[in-house]
């Protein structure tokens, strides 16, 4: 049994996706069984103490989330990225992101960070990106709901997070419940995972 997870973290709305390969309708396929969001929308009129608190509170509830789940043998995050304004929701989230970071490795979790232009090339297929957030965010929920048409995946931070998920899956040689392409089979050798990279490339299809 492997059990992989996908996080896609947000203050407002974080994504969680958990794929396991025993599921006993799907035998041997890293398929999605778990699929949460926790969250809550910010206020700028708050203070550095109701962010923290706002930020621990988030932490906290997304290990909770993760308690029925069981052992994990790899977490796949959304990572960071790096330039730009420095807002007040992007110092906010880095708080949020070593929170939680630092509880997975806590329990000893293998830990792999994906930036985000790499889970977003592996889930669409597309190397530039539409500038419009919400455009960005329909392309990314329409490509995952394609891979697991039969899987409610009800927002798109949820597709995010299992996005990542199957990311991982294929890193660690896991049968997908789609025919995986071309950019995927590249887009899963640009991470650096804690087991080490995939030893040779499977022959790309599509």
């Amino acid at each position: 049994m492997t059990t992989i997870l996908g996080l896609d973290l947000s203050l407002t709305r974080a994504g969680i996706a958990v794929v396991d390969d025993t599921r006993d309708d799907h035998p041997g396929i890293a398929w999605p069984w778990y699929l949460r969001c926790c969250g809550r929308d910010g206020n700028k009129d708050e203070g550095y103490r109701e962010r923290s608190r706002r930020v621990r509170t988030q932490s906290h509830n997304v290990m909770s989330l993760l308690e029925p789940v069981g052992d994990i043998d790899l977490a796949v995050i959304e990572g960071p990225i790096y330039g730009g304004k420095i807002l007040p929701s992007y110092f906010d989230r880095a708080a949020l992101f070593h929170a939680v970071y630092g509880a997975l490795d806590h329990r000893r979790i293998p830990i792999a960070v994906v930036s985000p232009t790499t889970g977003h090339m592996f889930t669409t297929g597309k190397g530039s990106m539409p500038k419009d957030p919400d455009a960005l965010k329909g392309m990314i929920l329409a490509a995952v709901r394609a891979m697991v048409p039969t899987v409610r995946v009800a927002n798109h931070d949820i597709a995010d997070a299992l996005g990542y998920a199957f990311m991982g899956g294929m890193s660690l040689g896991l049968k997908m419940p789609f025919r995986p392409q071309r950019w995927q089979y590249s887009s899963v050798y640009t991470p650096v995972w804690p087991h080490g990279q995939p030893r040779q490339r499977p022959v790309a299809r599509g």
